[in-house]
């Protein structure tokens, strides 16, 4: 009897030992489809709300680490577009290396040159080509081994994303060579192969207008290639038909209308831009609604109407203002959530008086960052007018030769005679002083050069690097800065004066042109000048 009930107490134990475990298996289970959960979650917010989808992310991150399980993986690969989108290179290829190392433990092959593809790009950013097309290479070459084996959508997919990446790297060189064309014909080809679902469609006309604006954009093409880019447009748009996508049949239409412009047929070209207008408010997309009111003032500069051309050049500079403000102003939302967050959790925590004191302290700092802040913003705008003035003194250009704002593309060449005989006429527009006519605009310098405005503003693009507002307000910058600089009479007019008399139609905009331009507001340049005046007449 002692021996069965020896055995009857191992059995239980056993039992017991068998129900823990039972318990402990649902437990992690219930844990993993959480954490899955809330990746999801994440997932949806990461282009809404990516500061929350980082949050959660990062959350999940941490309590799957220790498994390295897949959903450990995708989380990784996760945070690495997010901080991608935060502009934050070096982490995004962190977090891609790790999901990619994971990936390949778990024999997941297609998520791992995900990775690669995520990291070459990184790489491309970050202007290190070599490393890039390094990585790229070796997701190729194993992804070509794959499709060969087995030509499944899947593995189609992947390496038509892989060549495509290969065409963004050469893209990041800015530069239209062969090797972009080479790659973007072959991420087409493999898309195109792929089984015609409202997903793969989507990306087809993607990989569709990548390849057309690479030949919209490459210098002295051929008309076979141009035939090319029509019939890969016409393509896109019948396949659009099947699948109708609002934003997708946006941008076709509005590499239609960049086909036509290119071809200067401003009819059709009108037609697919304003069609375009109305697809992109809908859709609510206001790149794309800036862009194409840049193109249709260009396509109504070209046929003479000014009243659209103004129209359309307002909006443009309207889009072009609410984008680059569009961050500065998300970044304060997302510090009044901050704040209301605390000021919610101040009333609900027993810990007041702490919370309290982080908060002057917080506000101290914050007033103490401002004080110095506001002296170094002085310190730097008396370090620009300084190399301003060593500059003048030196009769070097005042304004260095790079781009301020957005630069037009160029979707074709202009002939070689035509662009010396348009820089000629350039130099002795500058010399006459021109630009200090307010009214003067893109077409009416074309007219007078006798000209158009496309080959106007390739011109200046190619050889001033940057756009014809840009050129104009520059000249006029350089113009005042000259006049304070050796006129003390100048120094005692009005900012509206100096405005109008350089051809600027407000003195709001000639005060934001020259603090872009200078680095300098222009009254503390008229303060620093007058005072050094002041030093050297006492002397």
């Amino acid at each position: 009897m002692k021996i069965n009930f020896q055995l009857s107490k191992l059995t239980l134990l056993f039992i017991l030992l068998l129900w823990v475990n039972k318990i402990s298996a649902q437990d992690k289970e219930l844990h993993i489809d959480k954490m899955e959960q809330m990746r999801k979650r994440a997932e949806i917010l990461i282009y809404e709300k990516p500061d929350q989808a980082l949050q959660l992310a990062d959350k999940v991150y941490h309590s799957t680490e220790e498994d390295k399980n897949l959903t450990f993986a995708h989380t990784a690969a996760l945070l690495a577009e997010i901080y991608s989108m935060k502009g934050d290179q070096k982490k995004s290829i962190q977090y891609a290396e790790t999901a990619k190392r994971t990936y390949e433990n778990l024999d997941k092959i297609n998520y791992s040159v995900d990775m690669s593809n995520i990291i070459s790009r990184e790489y491309s950013v970050l202007g290190l080509f070599n490393q890039a097309i390094q990585t790229n290479d070796a997701a190729v070459s194993l992804m070509k081994s794959r499709v060969e084996k087995e030509s499944n959508n899947d593995n189609i997919r992947i390496l038509a994303l892989t060549y495509d990446t290969r065409s963004y790297i050469y893209d990041q060189k800015m530069e239209v060579s062969d090797s972009l064309i080479k790659y973007n014909e072959l991420a087409y080809h493999y898309a195109m192969r792929l089984k015609q679902t409202p997903d793969n469609v989507l990306y087809q006309q993607m990989s569709a207008n990548n390849i057309v604006n690479t030949y919209l954009k490459k210098k002295n093409r051929s008309e076979k290639e141009m035939k090319r880019a029509f019939e890969i447009l016409t393509k896109a748009r019948e396949d659009e038909k099947k699948f109708p996508n609002k934003k997708s049949e946006a941008y076709l239409a509005f590499n239609f209308g960049n086909f036509y412009f290119t071809k200067e047929n401003d009819e059709l070209a009108l037609k697919e831009y304003l069609n375009v207008l109305s697809l992109s408010e809908k859709v609510k997309d206001i790149y794309l609604q800036r862009d194409v009111h840049e193109m249709l003032a260009l396509t109504y500069s070209s046929t003479k109407n000014a009243e659209k051309e103004l129209y359309h050049q307002k909006k443009y500079n309207e889009l072009s203002k609410k984008i680059g403000l569009s961050e500065k102003q998300n970044i304060n939302t997302e510090t009044t959530k901050i704040q209301e967050a605390k000021e919610e959790s101040f009333f609900k925590t027993k810990r007041n008086l702490i919370i309290t004191a982080l908060i002057i302290g917080i506000l101290l700092l914050i007033s103490i960052f401002l004080g110095i802040r506001n002296h170094r913003k002085s310190k730097k705008e008396y370090a620009n007018y300084k190399k301003i003035i060593e500059k003048l003194q030196k009769k070097e250009p005042i304004v260095p030769p790079v781009a301020h704002g957005v630069i037009e593309k160029n979707t074709f060449s202009v002939p070689q005679d035509k662009e010396e005989e348009i820089l000629q006429k350039l130099y002795a527009f500058e010399i006459s002083e021109g630009f200090k006519n307010k009214n003067i605009s893109l077409s009416s310098l074309a007219e007078s050069f006798n000209t158009n405005t496309a080959y106007l503003s390739t011109t200046i693009n190619a050889n001033k690097n940057k756009n014809f507002n840009s050129y104009i307000n520059e000249l006029r910058v350089n113009y005042i800065v000259n006049k304070l600089k050796n006129d003390p009479q100048y120094l005692k007019y009005k900012i509206s004066h100096l405005a109008e008399e350089s051809g600027f139609s407000s003195h709001n905009t000639f005060t934001t042109s020259f603090s872009n331009y200078i680095g300098v507001s222009p009254s503390n340049f008229i303060k620093f000048l007058s005072k050094e005046s002041e030093v050297f007449a006492d002397k």
